[in-house]
């Protein structure tokens, strides 16, 4: 059942970090640490704990993650 060679051209990315990628991240930390502050500020004690639970998750996530080996 022979067949012949298939021609498969795939690109893989190195996966390195651009700068673009890294100010986004950075960015993206700044806000959630900071919205907390803001959210509490205007009297919406409900959205920081809101968020305050899913960082929990999130955490909870990245050690289920972590201890299975799937990380």
């Amino acid at each position: 059942m022979g067949g012949g060679k298939m021609d498969v051209s795939t690109k893989v990315s190195s996966g390195r970090m651009t700068p673009m990628k890294i100010a986004l991240y950075a960015l993206l930390g700044v806000v959630l640490i900071v919205s907390p502050m803001l959210f509490e500020g205007f009297g919406m004690l409900f959205m920081t704990r809101i968020m305050a639970l899913v960082g929990l998750y999130v955490m909870l996530a990245l050690g289920l993650n972590i201890v299975v080996g799937f990380a």
